[in-house]
């Protein structure tokens, strides 16, 4: 539940607060009007400076994890929370066992085909979603659960650089 936590954490900071892009300059507000005995109605967070300024469609892909959709729902609806509800459109493309190494252990699916490649299927998906924005969530499944091996690893680091 805490490592839930701490993702979900991760990927909202980089999402809110960008991660290459400069900070915007700060804007200079007039003195606000004297407060009215009616409250205004809540304002939506500004995302400009943001991985999401200029963002519509944002695009999940990953393995099962991503499948699954809790993370996918629990961003989504912070951002629309923040944002606003139409501003955004998720589409969660996560696929089971599906790796960006391109490896897949002997037994897998009890040898009835092996882990999905998601370079296989990549530019079709780009191409029927036509996303503003891409959040990739891989590598559980990229070491085939088997101990750290570097050429193992070099086959997901090629594979996540490849795009």
């Amino acid at each position: 539940m805490i490592r839930k936590s701490l993702v979900i954490s991760a990927v909202l900071f980089v999402l809110l607060c960008g991660c290459t892009r400069p900070r915007p300059e700060p804007v200079v507000r007039p003195v606000p009007a004297p407060v009215s005995k009616s409250p205004a109605p809540a304002k939506k967070a500004s995302l400009s400076g943001s991985l999401l300024a200029g963002a519509h469609r944002i695009v999940f892909l990953g393995d099962s994890i991503t499948y699954s959709g809790q993370y996918v729902d629990d961003i989504s609806m912070l951002v629309r929370s923040l944002a606003g509800d139409n501003e955004f459109e998720f589409l969660n493309l996560g696929l089971p066992s599906e790796t960006v190494s391109g490896l897949s252990e002997p037994g897998h699916a009890h040898d009835s085909f092996p882990r999905p490649n998601l370079h296989d299927r990549l530019n079709h998906l780009l191409e029927l979603t036509r996303p503003n924005l891409v959040i990739a969530c891989y590598g559980m499944n990229d070491g085939i659960y088997y101990p750290f091996d570097a050429v193992k690893f070099e086959k997901y680091q090629r594979g996540i650089r490849s795009w």
